[in-house]
């Protein structure tokens, strides 16, 4: 059978066509496909992806021992990427990976139950961040490489794991913690949870002091951003005191009839008389009102009653004056 030459042209463009899409797409396919080599690398919509499985215990933990929540992320992102049966070659096991010693350290009896492993992974980095005067970047190098390795180098530690271990952490802390990831951070979980603070030990003190005194500094604008707001208060509920007062009928203006049915209490501070009328066998509001002369409504407005209803013994506030 022969085949037309126009017909074989056609074949061939098409088959050209074929080739020049597969070449096109197959970039765009490995590209979705790419899988990035630390965890860190993943967007931070992702990694709150992963956590969000465990965001309940996270922020119970946080809350407890007083860590930002999104730096224990970090450290699970670091640790397992959100894994929680990962076991290391060193023994070390759950999300935020527990040797057996830490473990055994802060009452861990199952090292792969979730709530077990966040709670005791959160409460040493509190200890952590207490140990290095709330260096993030020294708590996080101790928690890879243990605290006697940082009081002996500092944020110098000599082993490549270590220091790609605090870069995948402050990565990971930054990208989940809206582009911040503070070098400094205050925790009072210690205290909550009945645990004395670690001997306070840092290497490079002279970056560690700048930053307690930057912190000092907030907490010292913000108590005194606290007590201009209570003294405007103050003057406020002040102003509305001395603005009631004058509003209050002279005491000298008080008739005899509400003196008669009546007791009354001075206050000095405030300068006012209040009148009290005690409730007895048969009366109602409409005889209380012709025994003092004040109307239903001021007497239901002062005590708050909503019905007509009233017990024998019962004290009632009648009215207010101004004292001179």
């Amino acid at each position: 059978m022969k085949v037309s030459k126009t017909r074989r042209f056609g074949f061939q463009i098409a088959v050209a066509l074929i080739g020049i899409t597969l070449s096109v797409t197959a970039p765009a396919a490995s590209k979705r496909g790419y899988t990035p080599k630390t965890c860190d690398q993943y967007s931070p919509q992702v990694l709150h992806k992963k956590a969000l499985r465990y965001r309940h215990i996270i922020h119970s933990a946080s809350h407890k021992y007083g860590v930002n929540a999104n730096l224990i992320k970090a450290v699970i992102t670091a640790e397992t990427c959100f894994r929680t049966r990962a076991r290391s070659h060193k023994g070390a096991a759950g999300l935020m990976q527990l040797m057996p010693a830490t473990a055994k350290r802060w009452g861990v009896t199952n090292r792969y139950n979730v709530s077990q492993n966040i709670h005791a992974g959160t409460l040493y980095l509190s200890w952590l961040l207490h140990r290095y005067g709330g260096s993030v970047r020294h708590a996080v190098a101790a928690y890879n490489s243990g605290e006697g390795t940082v009081d002996r180098y500092g944020l110098g530690v000599p082993y490549r794991e270590t220091q790609n271990y605090m870069r995948m952490v402050m990565n990971a802390f930054g990208k989940m913690n809206g582009g911040r990831a503070p070098e400094f951070m205050r925790t009072g979980g210690l205290k909550k949870v009945g645990l004395r603070k670690s001997k306070q030990y840092v290497r490079d003190a002279s970056r560690l002091q700048s930053a307690q005194q930057l912190q000092a500094r907030i907490d010292e604008e913000q108590s005194q951003r606290v007590t201009k707001r209570s003294k405007s208060k103050k003057k406020r509920v002040s102003r509305k005191s001395r603005k009631a007062k004058r509003l209050l009928p002279s005491c000298m203006t008080v008739s005899r009839k509400l003196h008669k049915a009546t007791t009354h209490s001075d206050r000095r501070k405030t300068r006012t008389r209040t009148f009290y009328y005690k409730v007895k066998k048969g009366d109602s509001l409409g005889k209380i009102m012709k025994a003092t002369g004040k109307s239903t409504t001021t007497i239901k407005r002062y005590n708050n009653i909503r019905r007509n209803l009233i017990k024998p013994g019962q004290k009632l506030k009648i009215s207010e004056c101004r004292l001179k």
